[in-house]
């Protein structure tokens, strides 16, 4: 019969081990790069693109195959965007040109783009948004 103190040691060595392998499943660390411009910065995952605003379109796009968010001034576009929206209420068309969600930070409007149940992308997309900050 093993003795108490091994039995003890294997009991530490269990519960560690249970540890570190429920905060490798709860803490999933995304691969996170950095945007700064000239007037503000933010996070995105390293797996979505970026466009870049110029003179004929000035609005930033961060993009993945299955969402987006939109940056830019509304004031740029005189008050007033388009959005695309539609009443055939197509989630393919809905995805692509009706933002699911609108913010506005100071001058700046953030338009995010996803499909209505696609969770994931849902958070990916607000983790961007939550880590834009405007440089003063």
């Amino acid at each position: 019969m093993p003795n108490k103190k091994f039995l003890k040691n294997i009991g530490v060595l269990i519960v560690f081990s249970l540890i570190f392998i429920l905060t490798i499943f709860i803490y999933k660390p995304m691969n996170l790069k950095n945007y700064s411009s000239e007037y503000y910065t933010f996070q995105y995952p390293k797996s979505y693109s970026i466009g870049e605003p110029n003179e004929s379109y000035e609005v930033l796009i961060i993009s993945s195959e299955r969402g987006r968010i939109e940056i830019f001034k509304m004031n740029d576009f005189g008050g007033v965007r388009i959005t695309g929206a539609s009443s055939t209420g197509e989630e393919e068309f809905e995805y692509k040109y009706t933002p699911k969600k609108e913010y506005e930070i100071e001058d700046y409007t953030i338009w995010i783009f996803y499909l209505a149940n696609d969770k994931e992308t849902e958070e990916e997309l607000n983790n961007i948004y939550k880590s834009f900050k405007i440089k003063k």
